[in-house]
């Protein structure tokens, strides 16, 4: 299973010339595509595809036959440089809870979480952040079983291949670095980093809001990370993404 896992895993990489990133769905994915093609001359062409970049990458990028072969080669010849893109586990599983919150394309994860809670996946009942990290829990954070938004970051085998990790939360600073490591272009950051399913900058409710439903009509648009955060929900965080914790610079209790 760990290998089918990690195989799995190399679809969410990019190769340049002199290095490979790995990254997971809600860590920043988007910022990192959009540099990446912007790197290799796409970004135009992917914005034209489809304004949501991901589109371009799995549909047209990323769609040959040999794609997986040709990464697996360049990971087992350890002649690139492999970093990984991470998050902090805390804001993470809020950005994946709130997946649910307006993403147009989460009707199969809602209809999974609603089988487990209320035995219909029709249901029109919604959770909490709470039962969102017993739902996460009861799968386990590694599960195949559980949708790859919320699952961890961390894929067994990995640290094999990766030799650093560049947290989300400095990515300006270090994709600079990188640009000048790798004599790369210099990007425009401004522009690459901003995305309309980006809402960090909505969170701006304080409250808590640990225990209230996301479909409640008492529910902002939106809630502060912090907001969602009592003693359970903090050590149920910890205890579910422990991996990502062991694994990368993230300190267990701390945003």
């Amino acid at each position: 299973m760990k290998m089918y896992i990690f195989i799995q895993a190399l679809m969410y990489i990019f190769k340049l010339a002199f290095i490979i990133l790995f990254w997971s769905h809600r860590s920043g994915c988007t910022s990192l595509a959009n540099w990446f093609f912007f790197q290799i001359g796409l970004f135009t062409e992917a914005k034209k595809y489809n304004d949501f970049i991901h589109y371009y990458e799995f549909w047209v990028y990323k769609n040959s036959t040999n794609y997986i072969q040709q990464l697996q080669n360049s990971l087992l010849e350890a002649k690139k440089n492999v970093c990984k893109l991470v998050r902090n586990p805390y804001t993470r599983a809020v950005s994946s809870f709130l997946l649910l919150a307006d993403n147009p394309y989460a009707s199969p994860q809602w209809e999974s979480i609603r089988h487990y809670f209320y035995n219909d996946k029709y249901s029109n009942q919604g959770i909490s952040f709470k039962q969102f990290l017993y739902y996460v829990q009861a799968f386990g954070s590694n599960s195949l079983s559980l949708d790859i938004h919320f699952s961890q970051q961390y894929v067994p085998g990995e640290e094999n291949f990766i030799q650093c990790y560049i947290p989300l939360e400095d990515f300006n600073t270090q994709i600079t670095k990188m640009e000048h490591m790798y004599d790369l272009m210099k990007s425009p950051l401004a522009l690459l980093t901003n995305s309309d399913h980006h809402r960090a900058h909505k969170m701006i409710y304080a409250g808590s809001y640990a225990e209230l439903s996301i479909t409640d009509p008492g529910f902002p648009r939106f809630p502060t990370y912090e907001s969602f955060y009592d003693k359970e929900t903090m050590d149920l965080v910890t205890e579910i993404y422990a991996q990502d914790f062991e694994m990368y610079p993230y300190t267990k209790g701390i945003f």
